[in-house]
């Protein structure tokens, strides 16, 4: 007798092959993909952050989301990781001591040194730092021998407290055998040459004429005192978070508002996250947002510097290819130029080139005291007025500080939208 239908598992297979087609046709016939991974991001981020925010409550530590460059000077990011701050370090055992005094290369400051005269040749903390005194910290047990440190404890960042006062941890140009590992940024005194074995170099951050704490008054002889590392955050074990593809963070748009320890605007372009100033030295910029277990935003770090008392922090996600201000200085064409835009027409093309300016880019605003955020489309930025109140663009020469003018504009109305959208997803 011939059969009357299908089996079961015959039919779960068409299902399945089905399901598999739609699944694949769906985002091609959908009006605009774009928008939708856009979307499809941001949401994701918004998942990562309250993740971050709920480890923070449960270790009792600051816990965060960090980004970093896709490639140095790219001006984008495609991955978002988890960060956590790492206990204080008091040294490796019960002996464990540092002494502190001046660099012997004296007078030697902290600074490139065609700004600084005697500075070190280095600007990685520049101009916050610049003619700061650097000191020597060395790693010693009570006995002044050398203490031997466990690999990856500490690196360029972070601050070592001895008895009040407090060293910053500099990249020193003279002492690259600080660096292991390729570049890692962790430190490994013990591979110093004389005269900075087992020491490093640091920029003495509360100098107010204080009296060295490096020798005996009667013997001359460097003494040995306890100490504890307040390190920065490092990335967690969390496996980092893949944005949809095609889409990015475009650290160029975003930035923070407001702030204290933030590099000079005219070199960092008024406090976005990305500066070719800052990637001289062919390191990816990275970011740091850091939650504090009462779910606040404790601080923001760029580079490895916090940068305190923020009101805002405005994230904006877009098209990789839209992202990063060398896109439009290094292309001369006038899709860039909001000051000829004349037509409606011709001011969505010119709105569709950047990501602080296409409408289908999407903000995440996120408020540090309160430690809330929300997400906002473009569609608040409003290209028309955005070309009224910035510097007009050149129409082959386009100038740098036009564009960020722009984007400080586009930020306003993004965060104006936040103010007024509540929560969008």
């Amino acid at each position: 007798m011939p059969r009357q239908g299908l089996t079961l598992i015959e039919l779960l297979v068409v299902v399945a092959i089905l399901t598999t087609l739609v699944a694949g046709v769906i985002p091609v016939l959908s009006p605009n993909n774009d928008a939708r991974k856009i979307r499809e991001t941001t949401r994701g981020l918004r998942t990562l952050l309250m993740s971050a925010q709920a480890e923070a409550a449960r270790i009792g530590r600051p816990h965060g989301i960090g980004f970093t460059e896709s490639t140095p000077g790219s001006g984008v990011a495609i991955e978002a990781f988890h960060v956590e701050v790492p206990p204080a370090f008091a040294g490796f055992s019960p002996d464990s001591r540092v002494t502190v005094d001046p660099v012997p290369d004296a007078p030697f400051l902290y600074g490139p040194t065609a700004d600084v005269a005697g500075g070190n040749d280095r600007d990685r903390f520049s101009p916050t730092e610049n003619g700061s005194a650097l000191v020597r910290v060395r790693f010693v047990t009570q006995a002044l021998n050398p203490d031997p440190l466990p690999p990856r404890t500490f690196r360029v960042g972070d601050v070592i407290e001895v008895r009040g006062n407090r060293y910053l941890i500099v990249d020193d140009a003279r002492n690259q055998e600080f660096f292991f590992g390729g570049g890692t940024g962790y430190l490994d005194p013990s591979a110093h040459a004389n005269p900075y074995d087992n020491a490093v170099v640091c920029v003495w951050l509360n100098n107010n004429g204080q009296v060295f704490l490096s020798a005996n008054p009667t013997t001359g002889t460097l003494q040995p005192h306890r100490y504890t590392i307040s390190r920065q955050p490092e990335n967690a074990a969390d496996p980092p978070f893949q944005l949809v593809s095609g889409v990015a963070i475009d650290l160029q748009a975003s930035g923070v508002e407001g702030g204290t320890g933030t590099v000079d605007p005219a070199v960092d372009i008024a406090d976005s996250f990305h500066s070719s100033i800052e990637n001289a030295n062919g390191i990816p910029n990275t970011v740091m947002i850091l939650f504090q277990p009462e779910g606040n935003v404790e601080s923001v770090y760029f580079n490895g510097r916090p940068v305190d008392g923020v009101s805002q922090i405005m994230l904006c996600v877009g098209r990789v290819e839209l992202g990063g201000i060398q896109n439009v200085l290094t292309d001369g064409a006038t899709q860039y130029q909001l000051s000829t835009a004349g037509t409606a027409d011709e001011l969505r093309q010119v709105q569709s080139q950047v990501n602080w300016l296409a409408p289908d880019s999407r903000w995440v605003a996120i408020l540090p005291r309160l430690g809330s955020y929300r997400t906002v489309e473009n569609n608040f930025v409003d290209a028309a007025k955005v070309r009224a109140t910035s510097v007009a663009f050149g129409v082959q020469n386009v100038d740098s500080d036009s564009a960020f003018q722009q984007i400080i504009t586009a930020r306003e109305f993004a965060r104006d939208g936040a103010s007024s959208a509540g929560s969008g997803g």
